[in-house]
Order: C-alpha cells, then structure tokens, then sequence
C-alpha cells in the first residue's frame, strides 16, 4: 500500500515513511538523533529529516508518494554501491611506525569487476602535487565470489610529501575507475618549539582590536594599535596577543558589523588598516585632505565617542584609503615602480578569489547607490545574482577602477597584517599573533555569490533547542554541502585555512564541532526542525594538520557547550588544543576542577567576549544585564540565577583556598563581600593565578578582566538591544595592557 503526501509536507508527520527517511538520512549524513545539554536523547521530527534530505539532494519538490521514497533510496544506495573508489584518502604519518599509512584505501567490488576472474589487476597512477614526481604500479589483488571490496596500500619505499596529491586508479578493461585526492598529513597539528616538553607552557593576552584606543586610532582599534600591543607583549615576556575575528565584511552596508557573519572569511577587514602607516598616506595629496578641519574633526568626534560608530569610522577609512589608492595610481602605478609591481604580484597571487571579491564589493557599491534595500547579491536584479553572466561581465567592464581600488585595499591591509606576523616572528614570541577563524559567511556574502553551489542558502547552521532558547540557535549562517565541498577537492577550505595561517602563529576554529557535524536549520524553521549533518571529518582534520605545519601555526578548537566526548578527545589526539573557560570546568558535584586536572592541550582563560568578565560574575552583573533584556524564559528561571549566585561565588573561593592561592586570614565566606561591592583585587589575581597553575599550553587574560570592567562585551540572543561589538575599552591602551598583566607582579 503507497501512503500519498502532498507536496508541502505540512501533514501529519505519521504520514512520512519513517523507516525508509531514516535510510536515507544514513546514507546522507543526516542523524536522526542527538543528545542534548542535559543528556537527553531526541528524536529529529520525520518532517525535519525529509526537509533536509531534500537539500542536501537538491531537490525543489519532496517525494509525493511512499514509493516514490522507496525509488529515491534505492537510487541513492545504487550510486553508492557503484562507487569504486573513494573521493579521498588520508594518509598519515606517524614517526614511531614505519608505514606511511594510519589506514589502507578501500577499493569496493563494484559491477566494473568481472566475476569470473580469480584476481584483479588495478593500475595506479600518484601525481605529486605541485608538478612533483610521478609513480605508477600495480595491485593484483584476490577474488571470489564472497569478495566485497580489497584494501591496499602505497609501496613502502614511497616518500610521499605532506600536501595534497592524485591517485588515478584504473583497469585495462574497465579504464579509470576513479581519482582520489591523497591528502598525506602529519600525525598531529603543529605544536609551536616553545610549547611542544612537557611543561612548557605560556600566557597571552586576548582583546577585541576594534575596542583598542590610541593617538593614532580613529574611532576604533586598528593594525597600529596592534603592532603596540605586540611591541609592548615583547618587552613583558607576554607570549600571544588574540583578537577578534577580521574577516573583510561590507563596504557598501556599515551597519553590518558582526565579525562573525562576515562577507569574506578568506580577506580582511579592510577598516583595520592604520591610514598612517601607509606609504601613500604621507603624499602631498593625502595630507592636504587629512589637514583639512573637517577630516580633523570627524577624527576627534569618533574618538570621542563611548561606542565604536562602524558607519562614521567607515566612512572616513573608505575615503581616505579612495585617497591613498588615488596618490598611488599617479606615484606608483602610473610609472609601474617597483611598489607597483609588488600589489601586481599580490593580485596575480590571490588570483580569482581576491577579483571575485573586489568585483563583489564593487558591484554591491553600485547597487547600493541607488538603492539602500541592496543589502547583498540576493536581493539584486536576477541577472546580477550569477558571477558568471554576460550581465556581470559588462557591468564588471564599467567598473574597473572600483574594482582594482578593492584589490588596493586588501593589499594595504595584507602588507600591514603580514607585517605585524613578521615581526612576532623575528621576536620570537612563542605564540605571537592569535587570529579567530568565524564558522561561516552571511547570506549576502561575496564567498557565497562567488561559490554559490557550495553553500545552501535555503538552510542555516545553528544549535539545538536547550533550557536556556527554547526554540534553538538560528545563526542565519548558510552551511556548506558536505559532498559538494568533496567534489571541489576542499578546495574552500584550504583556502580558507591558508589565508588566515599565513598571518598567525595560532588560530582559533569557532564552533569546533562543525568539523564533524553542523546543525542544520531549512529556512524558515525553528531549531525544533533541525538536524546534524555529518562533514568528512577526517579530511578536514587532515587539511588543518598539513597546513599547520606548513605555516608553523597552532590550532585551538572551540569546543564549548554540547560537544560528545569523543569529538573532544579526537581533536586531543590530532593535537588541537581544547577551550577551556574556568566557570565551566566543574566536577560531578558542582566545584570547580582542580588546576592539575586540566588537560596540557588546552588553552584556559576566565571569560571571553560572549560571557560575563570576572567583575561582572562576581556582582551578578550578567543576571542583571539579562533581565533588564528580557531574556530570562521564565520569572522562576531568573530567580533560579539570583539565588543560585552566592553559591557560585563561594565555589570559587573554594577553589581558590583549596588550591593554596589565597593568603591566609582571608575570610572563606563569600557573603562578606556584597553583591554590591567590587571583587576583591586578591581574588582576581588568585583566579590568574588558579590558570597558570594548570598544565594547558596557553593561558589568556581578557584586557577586560585585568581593567576589572564590568558590563560583558556581548550579549548572546540580542541585536540591537546590546551594543555587541562596539564596547570601546575607555582606557588608553598602555594602561589596558599593563592592568592585564599585574597579577603576575
């Protein structure tokens, strides 16, 4: 009997074929549960699963009928079982074992293999990448009726080198059964010289550049005030500086400033640049301009300001780098120097990417100046919604200057920021520059219009129902198509990792577990429709170790809130240190873990951007914060927080005492010092102390918590009514980076 369903699936969810969904969803990548914060299995919802199977086949329509399900499976389990060879393989070299190996490649027995013959002779072909040696051999390999697939392996006495490579495998009577990308990676991640003994450890820094103030910022922080602060984490023995994400966001729309929706996660954000420090910047046409007593006095009023003011500070940044790239077209260009030659050298290098973008954002310009609604690529005039259409092409034409002054500015930005890496280098600082790669890109985007297939833009990634958002996280962030990522050989994603590697000495994954699973959300819904969606984790893993090693970089993995044990202990063993915040490290009866049970992988801190400072928790600042946000579910769960305050603030004087870090005579009972009242300087400095006494690698200090403010920098669940990534620090930035260390003295 065939069960009908219409074609918007809003029916009684009874009526999907359950069994026949969750075969599917298997073969797919989709899990058809999870477990969530407070260890409870859920269920994905049938119309979740048929949703989401629809997307990631890319199909308009769902199945109409039970058997159309059933042909739908079967179809997709016949190009499985047709499938001889796999898409990639991993190759992974450990130094105690002599096998290059950490698993062989299987070849499955597919209908291109005759079943009479007693063996099967396969040729391959490995190209070294780029233009390196060529192999070529053979694997006669054993069959009978009961073979299913043959594992094989490389010839021993094969070197192959860490990178990315191509293996063609085919039979004289079949031809090629398939190419397969070898990504040949070390064991683990790089472990910087300074840190990798037992023991070694360092501790660094954190801040977000844009609130950095200093005599040559203009309204916000920038790579100038950066420099300062690497200068001055030299001279105090200081071994990381970390910063926000800085990933290029929109020229064109000021208004959209979050660092972590960004336009282009592979290029920067060109509004960090120090006007200053630009070579064009001292020209006798540039000075004229930012003489003038209007540029003078935009600069004093946005340095006034309490609040970081994106589109004043844009503004202004965009008209005086229009000016530098003018002053360079007539110095350098005009006369192809040797200046000119480097930022030709830079465009050729960065290649489609960086035209893409510049022509992105030279476009969205031009839309924008007739149109305050054109806020991004999906919401232009149909024949400008593809890169590749004739009527791109002719605007594209129209637009060369625009577009070669939004290479200009990446160069600028690129020069500045590698400068900055060259010198924590040269200074050996054993972490240096410490650089945050967001999980994904807005909608409206550059890398989504110049990758359109890559990403399902009628989906986004977010986090599962909980106690806390009742509905789930919707992040507005499209996903990128786990298969459709494989098919373009990851190339995204090493891209995507070179391109901040090439500037730090350690980079932070946000949202970690998107390496092995995303939770997907198809537009329109809540995160009760949501599901996981598995990704070739083993390969992106395998790209971070490469290159890592290639750049000489660290890797930090966010692994916080709902993360299985063991994606955690799989990020330990390819050494990705774990991000461990003080608060949330408890033991089974609620106290904090002691400092010695810290894992060395990790990096460990007190606070981050989205959390309460150390001053705040202790006042209950956060609590009042959220209640004057109204973003309590309930009145019971707001009370549950204030009465649930002192007992947290008495488990971290416990902690403190019991681990030897508070002198004595001091009292052990939190109730003497008020809600009302600072956090007393001895408990801060204990809770630095408490850090850098565990065993992880790094260890970073807020500025924030070392200035002792109170009032957290974001407020998660909130757009407009926080003033997320604008908080300004108020202190010059010398005395922000001396307070943060002074519990050292």
């Amino acid at each position: 009997m065939t069960t009908s369903l219409p074609a918007t699936l809003v029916e009684e969810q009874t009526l999907l074929p359950t069994e026949i969904l969750n075969q599917l969803a298997s073969l797919l990548g989709i899990q058809t549960g999870f477990t969530d914060a407070f260890g409870t299995q859920c269920q994905t919802p049938p119309l979740a699963l048929a949703k989401l199977i629809g997307l990631l086949l890319h199909r308009e329509k769902p199945p109409e009928t039970e058997a159309d399900w059933q042909h739908l499976l079967t179809q997709q389990q016949t190009k499985l079982a047709e499938k001889a060879v796999p898409d990639y393989w991993v190759l992974k070299t450990y130094e105690a074992l002599p096998l290059p190996t950490a698993q062989p490649l299987k070849i499955n027995r597919t209908s291109a293999f005759s079943l009479e013959r007693e063996s099967v002779t396969l040729n391959w072909q490995l190209q070294i990448q780029p233009a390196g040696e060529l192999f070529t051999g053979q694997w006669v390999l054993p069959c009978s009726a009961e073979t299913t697939h043959w594992e094989v392996l490389l010839p021993p006495e094969i070197d192959v080198p860490f990178g990315y490579h191509q293996l063609k495998i085919s039979t004289l009577q079949q031809g090629v059964l398939g190419q397969v990308l070898v990504l040949s990676t070390p064991a683990t991640c790089y472990i910087p010289p300074a840190l990798q003994a037992e023991g070694q450890t360092t501790c660094g820094v954190a801040t977000q550049l844009y609130s950095l103030k200093t005599k040559t910022t203009w309204g916000m922080g920038d790579f100038g005030a950066l420099q300062e602060t690497l200068t001055w984490a030299n001279q105090n023995n200081v071994g990381a500086v970390g910063i926000n994400p800085i990933h290029e966001l929109f020229p064109h729309n000021l208004h959209e400033f979050s660092p972590y929706a960004p336009s282009s996660r592979p290029f920067l954000n060109a509004l960090y640049v120090s006007l200053p420090l630009v070579p064009e910047f001292e020209s006798p046409t540039v000075q004229a301009w930012f003489k003038t007593e209007t540029i003078q006095q935009a600069i004093e009023t946005l340095q006034a300001k309490e609040l970081v003011d994106y589109v004043g500070v844009g503004e202004l940044k965009n008209e005086g780098l229009w000016q530098c790239y003018q002053a360079f077209l007539a110095t350098e260009w005009a006369m192809n120097t040797p200046r000119a030659k480097v930022f030709t050298a830079y465009c050729e290098a960065e290649g489609d990417d960086l035209f893409r973008l510049a022509q992105y954002q030279a476009i969205a310009q031009y839309f924008a100046s007739q149109s305050a609604e054109a806020w991004g690529w999906c919401v232009w005039e149909e024949a400008f919604r593809n890169p590749h259409s004739s009527a791109v092409t002719a605007l594209t034409l129209k637009l060369t200057e625009e577009i070669r002054f939004y290479q200009y500015r990446q160069w600028v930005a690129h020069t500045q920021l590698q400068g900055l890496h060259t010198y924590c280098n040269q200074q050996q600082l054993p972490v240096g520059l410490y650089l945050d790669l967001a999980v994904g890109a807005s909608l409206g985007s550059a890398d989504i219009w110049a990758n359109q297939s890559l990403y399902v833009t009628n989906a986004s990634v977010g986090c599962p129902p909980d106690a806390f958002n009742q509905l789930g996280q919707n992040w507005g962030l499209p996903p990128m198509h786990p298969s459709v990522l494989v098919n373009q050989q990851f190339q995204p994603f090493i891209t995507l990792v070179r391109s901040i590697m090439k500037y730090a000495g350690a980079v932070r994954i946000d949202h970690a577990l998107a390496l092995f699973q995303a939770f997907w959300i198809p537009s329109g819904e809540t995160g009760k429709m949501g599901a996981y969606v598995s990704y070739p984790t083993e390969a992106l893993l395998a790209i971070l170790a490469i290159e890592s090693h290639a750049y000489e970089c660290l890797v930090i993995g966010e692994d916080l809130g709902t993360v299985p044990e063991w994606i955690k202990q799989t990020l330990n063993s390819w050494h990705i240190l774990s991000y461990r915040i003080m608060g949330f490290e408890r033991q089974s009866n609620g106290e904090y873990l002691p400092p010695a049970q810290y894992p060395s992988m990790a990096l460990v801190t007190a606070s981050t951007h989205d959390l309460p400072t150390v001053q705040g928790f202790w006042q209950g600042a956060d609590i009042t914060l959220r209640s004057e946000l109204a973003l309590f579910p309930t009145t019971e769960a707001e009370q549950q927080e204030h009465e649930a305050r002192p007992y947290e603030r008495q488990r971290l004087l416990n902690a403190l005492i019991h681990t030897g870090l508070m002198p004595a005579g001091f009292s052990h009972n939190q109730a003497e010092y008020p809600l009302d009242t600072p956090l007393p300087t001895l408990v801060y400095e204990a809770v630095q102390r408490f850090l850098q006494a565990t065993p992880a690698k790094l260890h970073l200090v807020a500025l924030e918590d070392g200035l002792g403010l109170t009032t957290q920098l974001n407020m998660p669940g909130t757009t407009t009514q926080h003033p997320n990534w604008r908080r300004k620090l108020g202190f010059p930035l010398q005395e922000a980076l001396d307070a943060s260390m002074a519990w050292r003295n």
